[in-house]
């Protein structure tokens, strides 16, 4: 049962936070849930959604790329680990929760999880998704999701032991309000977790130039406030480097207790057919995992996630 391997990844993570047998069985499961979901979905807007939001984790085949679940799970560890040691039920919000995947793998987790996204669209599609992964938890999974600006959703109250936010503060504009916000919406010795792309790395910072069009950033007003209609200031890939976040969230009044970097393996840039290969895949692991810890250059990996704590 997939509520049980997620219940022995917690437990591990308590006893060993940087366990990789943990990680592997966590990427294991991953892969199992994302393979099943698409099997499982009819083809149609939505399996089409879900593949294109999917696409760098998905062979030529449409399966899921094992190297590639790895690289999504360095990725979010520092996010587990939050969870792992919190005592249950621990209140999530997943800030721009896209299509709500780790909203459901935090409920999965055991999590109390609240996904907002500005998007309805997108909303639709992570609420349509509840039955599937309902299907693999023994008890009731607790998730629920809103469409809504994040900021006004966080000026309404509520308070959370987690605030998830990945590839959001490059979105939400001005990030300085959000991370504002987010701190004094976490109880004492609550955690905001910040994933993004870092602007250090050249092809990350290359990738959004090429996403908006311009060296310059600059906002956009074309999405709409759901609950009042008004149209939105938002970010274009307003990506800042791994120190500009760590700088973000202490002038926020938080401690950063943890900061790992990831996106060494390649797997957004290397022929598909290349990074399925089983040895190619063991290599460029074995080879992502040494250069995530090594200090010279572990500052330009695509992606950071940065763990700040408030007293």
């Amino acid at each position: 049962m997939v509520g049980a391997r997620l219940a022995s990844v917690r437990e591990a993570v308590r006893g060993e936070p940087d366990s990789a047998s943990a990680q592997s069985e966590l990427a294991g499961v991953v892969q199992e849930l994302l393979n099943g979901e698409l099997d499982a979905s009819q083809r149609g807007a939505k399996r089409d959604a879900l593949c294109q939001y999917y696409r760098y984790f998905l062979d030529d085949d449409g399966r899921v790329m094992p190297l590639a679940v790895w690289a999504y799970v360095q990725r979010l560890w520092p996010l587990v680990e939050c969870v792992a040691v919190k005592d249950r039920p621990c209140r999530v919000l997943d800030a721009g929760c896209g299509y709500g995947t780790e909203s459901y793998l935090m409920a999965l987790l055991g999590c109390e999880v609240t996904g907002v996204e500005l998007v309805p669209a997108r909303v639709e599609i992570a609420r349509s998704r509840a039955a599937y992964f309902r299907s693999l938890y023994p008890g009731p999974l607790s998730v629920q999701f809103a469409a809504a600006n994040v900021l006004s959703h966080l000026q309404a109250g509520g308070q959370y032991d987690i605030i998830w936010a990945m590839e959001a503060i490059s979105h939400i504009h001005p990030a300085q309000t959000f991370v504002a916000l987010a701190a004094a919406a976490l109880v004492s010795g609550g955690n905001l977790v910040v994933s993004d792309p870092n602007r250090a790395n050249p092809l990350a910072l290359w990738r959004s130039i090429a996403i908006r069009g311009s060296v310059r950033h600059k906002t956009h007003r074309r999405f709409l406030d759901p609950q009042t209609g008004a149209p939105v200031e938002y970010g274009q890939e307003h990506i800042t480097s791994v120190a500009g976040a760590v700088a973000l969230l202490r002038n926020a009044g938080l401690e950063v207790t943890r900061v790992a970097m990831s996106g060494f393996a390649g797997t957004t840039i290397l022929p598909r057919w290349l990074v399925r290969q089983p040895v190619v895949a063991a290599l460029l692991q074995r080879t992502g995992a040494a250069a995530a810890r090594n200090p010279l250059i572990r500052g330009l990996g695509t992606v950071y996630t940065v763990v700040a704590r408030k007293a």
